[in-house]
């Protein structure tokens, strides 16, 4: 069975912030997508996760306007918070405000395990079955 749009744009943006665990530090797209979540800019996080993962938030959820912030966590990881939010945003006309959670990798994750993440293409799998699980529910 096929995930829904949702499980589906979900795991494609975990499987994003394990790809971005993958980058070499340093490089020029890890620098950039890092640049692109400081800014916190709806418009350019919502073109950046278009461009790399193929998920657009604004298809997803029209004819409800999407506005997404990205939330930098750093430093140890605090239990329970999930990698997407969804918050309908009070007194609005129809707007759902998206938050990421975006963090450093956890030093208990291996690259091994990310691997298999990001290259898991079963579609019965919204998220893995292992330590980055936590990092991974909405």
């Amino acid at each position: 069975m096929p995930l829904s749009p949702f499980a589906e744009a979900s795991k494609k943006i975990s499987q994003f912030i394990a790809k971005y665990w993958l980058l070499p530090e340093g490089s020029k797209t890890k620098v950039d997508i890092r640049s692109t979540i400081e800014k916190n800019k709806s418009s350019s996080i919502k073109k950046c996760l278009k461009e790399q993962v193929g998920v657009d938030l604004d298809d997803l959820f029209s004819p409800i306007r999407v506005t997404v912030r990205a939330e930098i966590i750093e430093g140890d990881l605090p239990e329970n918070v999930p990698l997407l939010n969804l918050v309908s945003k009070p007194n609005s006309e129809g707007e759902l405000i998206v938050t990421i959670n975006f963090f450093d990798k956890p030093p208990d994750i291996d690259q091994e395990e990310l691997v298999l993440w990001v290259t898991n293409q079963d579609s019965k799998d919204v998220y893995p079955n292992h330590s980055i699980r936590s990092c991974s529910s909405c």
